[in-house]
């Protein structure tokens, strides 16, 4: 037999947030800006993605390092805004450089033959 034991009446038990399906932390360093992103990025959250890019891209930093490390997908939407972040940084210093992620979002840079054409940080 299953019990189960209420909470006494008007209380309320400790709140249990689910953590983020996609986050955006970033970072100046000496002379690299680096923005790290997590979790699932999809049409929804690309205008964030997109924001942090461009701050980045108006910073003076020599380098802007994006780290995919932690993300766990990306769809076609958010393959777009790194292609056009891409674009944008050949013609202006070639300053941006990728990490290439792992499991599903390295097959799919593979699948797309993105892996051939971003810049890629060397593992």
């Amino acid at each position: 037999m299953h019990t189960t034991q209420d909470s006494p009446v008007g209380s309320i038990g400790p709140t249990v947030f689910p953590p983020p399906l996609f986050a955006i932390t970033s970072a100046k360093e000496v002379d690299a800006y680096v923005i790290c992103v997590e979790g699932e990025l999809d049409l929804s959250e690309c205008p964030r993605l997109e924001r942090a890019l461009r701050k980045a891209e108006a910073s003076h930093a020599i380098r802007i390092l994006l780290d995919l490390e932690q993300l766990a997908f990306i769809d076609a939407a958010g393959l777009s805004v790194l292609v056009m972040a891409w674009r944008r940084s050949v013609s202006n210093g070639d300053r941006l450089r990728v990490s290439r992620g792992r499991d599903n979002v390295a097959h799919m840079f593979h699948l797309t033959a993105l892996d051939t054409v971003l810049p890629f940080i060397r593992a």
